[in-house]
């Protein structure tokens, strides 16, 4: 929460301005990383609807920011977002099989 906060107070222009568009993207992302490690909890007929729900918000928040920075490469603060989601799942997508 502080995080978002502390982002209304960034310029609305330029990199900052980028970083303050990004905000609801990269709390997403984060909110989607911390999920699933809770996935295994869930009862075995919802997990896979879980794993499929989180890719989809990964792509889309991907999406976001990636229209926030159009053709720039995203910083690497940003990329890390990604890469940790991304990592995320694909712990649990190893985690699901070798349960399977």
């Amino acid at each position: 929460m502080d995080f978002a906060r502390s982002a209304l107070a960034l310029p609305r222009e330029g990199e900052s301005g980028r970083i303050r568009r990004a905000v609801p993207a990269l709390i997403g992302l984060q909110a989607v990383t911390c999920a699933l490690s809770e996935v295994p909890l869930l009862p075995v007929h919802e997990q896979s609807v879980a794993r499929d729900r989180a890719e989809v918000l990964i792509r889309r928040y991907e999406a976001d920011l990636r229209a926030i920075w159009e053709a720039e490469p995203l910083p690497g603060s940003v990329a890390e977002f990604i890469d940790d989601a991304r990592l995320s799942l694909g712990v649990l997508e190893a985690s699901l099989h070798r349960w399977a």
